[in-house]
């Protein structure tokens, strides 16, 4: 799986924010100087880093964000002194929390890949101390397992069960008796 950009979770925030499709900037503008000011920070972040910034501004031109942008553009010339502002950890604004979001969300990724291999390492290991079978694992209707996914995942392909899933068999497979 692709790791998150942080371009890529940001048209993500703004359409879930929104509740828009697309990535209009005219019109999440408008929206956020009428009914959503939650979308100001991270569509300031998104216009920096996702376009031009001539397409950004004049998409702005008649909305109150014009003038952050141009702030923004003023104190942070290039986008590596943008990301060193947002990863500062004293007095976090509203922009550096909008990075924060997209740091847990990237590494939520990484952290559950790591319990899934820790999981599967004890599943495998339940498998082989109670003599138990790959395939009557994938077939208890209980656990409602895809078994192609399921025998993918204990081969070694992380991403082929959700965490709940594999914390379910876990469960299962602890609670039979030998």
């Amino acid at each position: 799986m692709r790791e998150l950009t942080f371009s890529g979770f940001l048209k993500r925030y703004l359409q879930d924010l929104s509740g828009l499709n697309g990535e209009n900037l005219r019109l999440l503008a408008e929206k956020a100087d009428s009914d959503n000011p939650r979308l100001k920070e991270p569509l300031i972040l998104y216009a920096y880093f996702a376009k031009e910034e001539t397409t950004a501004k004049r998409q702005f031109a008649n909305s109150s964000l014009y003038e952050e942008l141009c702030v923004f553009l003023k104190k942070h010339k290039n986008k590596e002194e943008a990301i060193k502002y947002l990863r500062k950890k004293t007095q976090i604004d509203n922009y550096q929390r909008v990075y924060k979001s997209y740091v847990s969300k990237r590494d939520k990724y990484k952290s559950e890949l790591a319990l899934k291999k820790d999981i599967r390492e004890e599943i495998l290991l339940e498998l082989k101390n109670k003599g138990l079978s790959t395939y009557s694992v994938a077939m208890e209707k209980k656990l409602n397992l895809n078994k192609s996914n399921f025998y993918s995942f204990l081969r070694g392909k992380m991403d082929c069960i959700t965490l709940s899933s594999a914390y379910n068999i876990l469960k299962y497979l602890k609670e039979i008796k030998n």
